[in-house]
């Protein structure tokens, strides 16, 4: 059993995830410069990060002592040359997204998951997440912004689908599977092929547990995911002329209206390299020069290969930290991992020049709830 459910927490959860997802969606299109939301989101997580770290948890700890030391000297390191090379208020949305993984976790973390039913939470955010999806593809309602925004609010779809199928129950499920058809069908209309392969594997993973329940096929899962993510832009040429990738571009060619190959994203990445030679350890203090379709490739050119190594202990740390043995709450670990992958040819997910933290959604919740099982064992 769980805590005993409060209306009250319930309620303020609701409006948190609400509020996440309203943040997501709207950060990427152009209403978000009209009403300065991005600095408002900045200035304001200010004072939560603040928060975070004038109230220490006592009861977890993220990261092992010398390392969390260490990533802390590299992030104050990294903030003091955003501090004497800004520019623009980017920036530092740029290093409170990437470089906040951990105090967001430990944020999120402290909201009383277990006190509430998430069954309502899941539909707001599944409802949420097709809505502005749907909504923000060209020729729709709020098509006119930006088309990356359909993109943005995959993960609040993804967070409501994770929910309501751990509720169990017959019908709960194939509500489930109806609305990630549905989700397909409109990553489908904006022909990104990274989001609808992201979306298979969410399928996958709901029949085929075996990364969701064992901590080996999970390594093995997130380890490969992270690789392909760096590798595939750097080592470009080599990989888009291997067989199996040809078989690839070519069976998406024939179902899709795209050109064979990375369409385009390998000329991206080609001048991004360039950017990232010229300052390959410390990068560009969260300065982007374009937009180069690829998370990794982003990281690399803002913060260096300090920055990218900073975030993959921190993500590593924390996925470790969270999973345990057969617990179904590691679905949510195995979707941050997919959303990861998906952010291949895009980024959509951290240090964008956007505010996008719902994702830390995916390793507070199971953080909390198979911390609570751990107990209970």
């Amino acid at each position: 059993m769980l805590n005993k459910q409060s209306p009250k927490s319930s309620l303020s959860i609701l409006c948190l995830v609400i509020l996440l997802g309203l943040i997501s969606a709207f950060s990427v299109s152009g209403f978000a410069t009209s009403i300065g939301l991005i600095p408002l989101c900045v200035w304001g997580a200010v004072f939560i990060f603040i928060w975070v770290l004038l109230t220490p948890n006592k009861n977890i700890q993220l990261l092992p002592r010398g390392i969390g030391w260490l990533l802390t000297i590299v992030a104050i390191i990294m903030l003091i040359g955003v501090v004497f090379n800004y520019k623009r208020i980017a920036q530092l949305a740029n290093y409170i997204t990437l470089y906040g993984i951990v105090l967001w976790t430990l944020c999120f973390y402290r909201v009383d998951w277990l006190s509430i039913d998430l069954k309502n939470i899941g539909y707001v955010s599944l409802l949420m997440g097709l809505f502005f999806s749907f909504s923000f593809l060209p020729d729709r309602w709020l098509g006119g912004w930006n088309s990356n925004s359909a993109i943005v609010t995959v993960p609040l779809a993804l967070f409501g689908a994770v929910i309501l199928w751990m509720r169990g129950g017959r019908w709960l499920k194939i509500l489930v599977l109806f609305s990630v058809f549905f989700l397909f069908e409109i990553l489908w209309e904006l022909q990104n092929r990274s989001a609808q392969l992201a979306i298979i594997i969410f399928f996958f993973l709901l029949f085929f547990d075996k990364p969701v329940v064992n901590r080996r096929w999970f390594r093995l899962f997130y380890i490969s995911v992270i690789l392909l993510n760096v590798l595939i832009p750097l080592f470009v040429d080599v990989i888009g002329q291997s067989d199996w990738t040809s078989f690839i571009f070519d069976t998406s060619a024939q179902i899709s209206d795209k050109a064979v190959g990375f369409n385009g994203r390998e000329e991206v990445w080609e001048v991004e390299k360039i950017y990232i030679a010229t300052s390959p350890i410390l990068g560009h203090n969260g300065l982007r020069h374009f937009y180069p379709h690829n998370f990794s490739m982003d990281v690399l050119c803002q913060w260096g290969w300090l920055g990218w190594c900073f975030f993959m202990v921190c993500i590593i740390s924390i996925l470790e930290k969270a999973f345990l043995e057969d617990s179904p709450y590691n679905l949510y670990l195995c979707v941050f991992v997919v959303l990861i992958l998906m952010n291949t040819f895009e980024n959509s997910l951290l240090s964008n020049e956007v505010f996008t933290i719902f994702p830390f959604l995916f390793l507070s919740v199971p953080l909390c709830l198979n911390r609570y099982r751990l107990k209970k064992q």
